[in-house]
């Protein structure tokens, strides 16, 4: 006489799989071992349960993106900023050109002043 079947609740791993639990997070919530998942798994949806994490995985990920961008699109600025660095390759650099003189005054302990710095052209003074 074999091990009793041990009954998985496939919808709620379904779930927990959307949410990017690993094969092992699962099977430890379920109380079962990776390879009931996996045998279990090729008996009822005739695939590897890699295959099932992957696709659940998938549809959690199209989720939270269809999240971010409702909230994005409800005028959220940070979201609207990390959506654009993330897949638009917009930057949030800031460049700044100085022109004109950038010199320093420098004056010594003993009074003497002295005046250094680089001018437009890049040379120094």
């Amino acid at each position: 006489m074999g091990r009793p079947v041990i009954n998985l609740d496939w919808e709620k791993i379904g779930f927990a799989a959307s949410i990017m639990c690993t094969a092992e997070e699962i099977a430890y919530i379920f109380k079962a071992d990776a390879d009931t998942l996996w045998r279990q798994c090729k008996k009822k949806y005739k695939c590897t349960f890699k295959e099932f994490l992957r696709t659940r995985q998938a549809k959690g990920r199209m989720s939270l993106r269809r999240a971010q961008f409702k909230i994005a699109l409800q005028g959220n600025p940070r979201m609207l900023q990390w959506l654009g660095i993330n897949h638009l390759g917009q930057t949030n650099k800031v460049e700044q050109k100085l022109t004109g003189d950038l010199s320093l005054r420098v004056i010594s302990p003993d009074g003497t002043e002295t005046v250094m710095g680089v001018n437009d052209d890049g040379r120094e003074t």
